[in-house]
């Protein structure tokens, strides 16, 4: 039971992980980014990003925050 109840637990997490993911993507493509969500990671494409990821301080701590 301990084994299966775990396992749900590991499940509602990587859910939850999946659902944050896609909304700092979403954050980035609204600004024009491209972006490509893994199972757990992200990767982020575009021109100029550097000049606007240091002058844009919501995009700086696009990942941050509340979950």
């Amino acid at each position: 039971m301990m084994e299966r109840l775990m396992a749900r637990a590991e499940a509602v997490a990587r859910a939850a992980q999946r659902r944050r993911l896609e909304e700092i993507a979403g954050s980035f493509r609204s600004r024009g980014i491209q972006v490509e969500a893994g199972a757990d990671s992200l990767a982020v494409r575009a021109r100029g990003l550097a000049r606007r990821w240091l002058g844009d301080p919501l995009l700086r701590f696009a990942g941050r925050g509340a979950a």
